[in-house]
């Protein structure tokens, strides 16, 4: 997909909500840092982390391929295009809701002795959540995933 609200604003084509910007400051570096693992325009770095889902890995991850015990419970880091239209969430479908995946990362995570270093506890208030929301929604390309020639 490349016609999001998100790529059509970076070509200057349309404008953000300011609902959309505030949600985009605080996705990026200025605000909550987000984008070291989702990095534009991909919104992923392709790399693997463990994201702090588990204290005990229940399922070992990119460590059944590495043998690393750094690789404990690691993932590959999924782009966030999309990100609306792919629920259930995670490796395991967890969380049905971007609420509980926020939720999880507000938590900082479930303490792993191999959790990414960049994945800290945070708070959101209510307007930081909605604005947020909107941004991830941004990134939803429905003329991508509506068009016929891409349907079963």
């Amino acid at each position: 997909s490349g016609n999001a609200l998100w790529d059509r604003w970076q070509r200057n084509e349309v404008l953000a909500s300011e609902a959309e910007e505030r949600g985009a400051d605080l996705f990026g570096e200025g605000g909550l840092g987000c984008d070291r693992c989702h990095q534009p325009p991909f919104f992923t770095t392709h790399g693997f982390a463990n994201n702090g889902l588990d204290a005990v890995s229940i399922d070992p991850g990119r460590w059944r391929l590495t043998g690393e015990p750094s690789d404990s419970g690691a993932f590959k880091i999924p782009t966030l295009r999309n990100i609306g239209f792919t629920s259930p969430y995670m490796h395991d479908g967890r969380f049905g809701t971007l609420d509980e995946v926020l939720d999880h990362y507000a938590s900082g995570g479930a303490g792993h002795a191999h959790q990414d270093s960049l994945l800290t506890a945070f708070e959101l208030s209510s307007q930081d959540r909605s604005d947020l929301l909107a941004f991830l929604a941004a990134l939803n390309d429905t003329a991508f995933v509506d068009d016929v020639r891409w349907t079963p």
